[in-house]
């Protein structure tokens, strides 16, 4: 998945205890494998930091 111009404007999503980029992607996108797409998005990189495995719970990371 690439991220085209309907993507641009996002939303916030507050990540649950236990989650994952990938749980995350397919809970919302259908498909756990656009997890990296979560995780280049906007500043989500930043957000969560150089280990895209570790997620913290109770953070704000932005989806389309």
């Amino acid at each position: 998945m690439k991220i085209t111009t309907s993507m641009k404007s996002g939303f916030l999503y507050t990540v649950q205890v236990g989650e994952s980029l990938y749980s995350i992607a397919k809970n919302k996108y259908g498909n756990g494998n656009y997890w990296p797409v979560i995780y280049n998005y906007k500043n989500n990189r930043k957000i969560i930091g150089s280990d895209p495995n570790h997620l913290e719970a109770f953070r704000k990371i932005e989806l389309w």
